[in-house]
């Protein structure tokens, strides 16, 4: 239980106090413990500054739990978006991380998968893990030929320092009307500029503007500027028109035709934008495109990527996890995680396959609510893993409004899925003592911590929780109402009202509690 954190000892210290025995006979981990108070009563600050005090080593907070102080490791995690990230620090034998900002780098990709997929398992969602990655291979194709044109007259492939690939001749056509395109609208759009500071000028000039000439110039200046407003957008509409077409004729002349030309183009895409393997890569695509490459002749660099790439198709095709697709301009490669992990492909070769982009942990099909509680899942496991490989072996974790995007019902299940969850990794990892303290605004959650549990900002009052009626917890625990303040407002009124109107009269009838309806009812009539 949290023992000290509403009433400071004199010395000015936290006494934190964990240890009960009754936790131990409820939860998988050794204690569950809430801390709630209104808006702006400190929860968050009451945390923060216990995290300080604990891994800065000043020590103001005692932190007293089963067994040695020694081998901690502190986490914190928050839903809030503002929330600004807490350093990892460590002092002595303690170690702090905060889960927050999530996995900024799946360092482990399939362990993380692993845990989104229990985490949905424990949620009982029954919606595919997808990973959907598109990649938009007209693009990139049209911006090799794009280079090629640029530099057909200072350098190509061996052998042909001018020219293009062949079937590329009528795109250099488009290419070069883009180019007289651009030329004429950077005219039109220095004639109007120059027209407008023209303008400027005279508005500025102020009496000589009612010169018959010069109220002229300035009707005749509006009048082209009018003129070029139009050409501009005829301009940038016939450009448009044009790009679209010559990305979609390269791509219908240099499209990949087989499962090779497929991965040599996603590797093309995977190299560094201006690196001359990428140039010579795309190059050599386009000029034997109809001819199967030898990776052995690619730089190293290229020829793994494009290793990974093929080795990483065949073996998700082969086990059906996945697909490959090439329609109409996209690369899209469709991989169902929980098949992606349970199968048996080399585990490494799932790690390469994410680190070139491959794969991604998404939820495209999940709610913000399911997307939140896998975030929140991972994250705190991934950070207990990452302390335990620095030597911690018990954790004290804190979680600050982690049920704030949840429906009721998932409330209501909270605590149970964070047990579940962290008394698991708990027997994985052999901890010590895992103990959380959950800062929250949901009655629901105290029906699920033991009173002696529970921590009110502002006073010492008992706060009635585990098993407890909602309203109860309601109206006791959070000091509350159940009903909304319209709905309070409204009644009261209605109370106080000598007569009542048809529509009065009509929204006594909406009242959906029988007593208060019945109430007001009785008071009328006695009227």
């Amino acid at each position: 239980m949290i023992d000290k954190i509403k009433s400071i000892s004199s010395q000015g210290a936290f006494e934190i106090t964990l240890a009960n025995p009754v936790s131990q006979s409820i939860y998988e981990v050794d204690s569950l413990n809430l801390l709630i108070g209104v808006n702006g009563s400190g929860k968050t600050r009451t945390i923060k500054s216990i995290i300080s005090d604990l891994v800065s080593g000043r020590a103001p907070t005692r932190f007293i739990c089963e067994g040695d102080i020694g081998e901690l490791g502190v986490i914190y995690y928050t839903s809030v978006p503002f929330h600004k990230e807490m350093p990892e620090t460590a002092a002595g034998s303690t170690v702090f991380s905060d889960a927050s900002q999530g996995l900024k780098q799946h360092k482990n990709f399939v362990r993380t998968a692993q845990d989104y997929v229990e985490a949905a398992g424990l949620l009982g969602v029954n919606k595919d893990l997808q990973s959907l990655r598109r990649f938009d291979l007209q693009f990139e194709i049209a911006r090799a030929v794009r280079s090629v044109i640029r530099r057909r007259y200072s350098s190509g492939p061996p052998g042909q320092t001018s020219g293009l690939p062949p079937g590329a001749e009528h795109l250099h056509e488009i290419f070069q009307r883009i180019r007289l395109l651009d030329r004429r609208y950077n005219v039109s759009a220095k004639e109007k500029s120059d027209i407008s500071d023209e303008l400027s000028k005279i508005q500025k000039g102020g009496h000589e503007a009612a010169s018959g000439f010069l109220m002229d110039s300035t009707d005749k200046s509006h009048s082209r500027i009018k003129e070029l407003d139009k050409r501009l957008i005829d301009l940038a509409e016939e450009k448009q028109h044009l790009e679209l077409r010559f990305e979609a004729e390269s791509f219908r002349e240099f499209a990949p035709q087989n499962n090779l030309q497929v991965a040599l183009w996603l590797t093309y895409l995977k190299l560094p934008s201006n690196s001359v393997t990428r140039r010579n890569l795309g190059d050599s695509l386009l000029w034997n495109r109809a001819a199967d490459a030898d990776i052995d002749a690619l730089p190293a660099s290229a020829e793994n990527i494009a290793r990974t790439i093929l080795e990483f198709e065949e073996a998700v095709q082969k086990t059906g996890c996945g697909s490959f697709e090439l329609k109409d301009k996209y690369l899209t490669i469709s991989v169902n995680i929980p098949l992606l992990i349970g199968v048996k492909i080399r585990r490494q070769l799932i790690e390469e396959a994410h680190h070139l982009d491959l794969i991604e942990i998404g939820f495209g099909a999940s709610s913000s609510g399911e997307a939140a509680i896998f975030h929140q899942m991972t994250s705190l496991s991934h950070s207990i893993r990452q302390l335990f490989a620095k030597g911690a072996r018990r954790f004290l974790i804190f979680i600050d409004e982690g049920d704030m995007l949840l429906h009721l019902e998932w409330q209501r299940r909270y605590l149970g899925l964070i047990d579940d969850r962290l008394g698991r990794l708990k027997k994985e990892l052999k901890l010590a003592s895992l103990q959380v303290i959950v800062a929250t605004h949901s009655p629901l959650l105290a029906t699920d911590v033991l009173r002696d549990s529970i921590s009110r900002m502002g006073d010492s009052k008992v706060v009635p929780a585990f098993g407890a009626p909602l309203q109860k917890i309601v109206n006791d625990g959070f000091n509350t109402k159940a009903v909304g303040s319209i709905a309070e407002r409204k009644i009261r009124e209605l109370t106080e009202k000598a007569i009542l109107s048809d529509l009065d009269l009509a929204l006594i009838e909406q009242i959906d509690d029988d007593f208060v309806k019945n109430y007001i009812r009785s008071k009328k009539a006695r009227r």
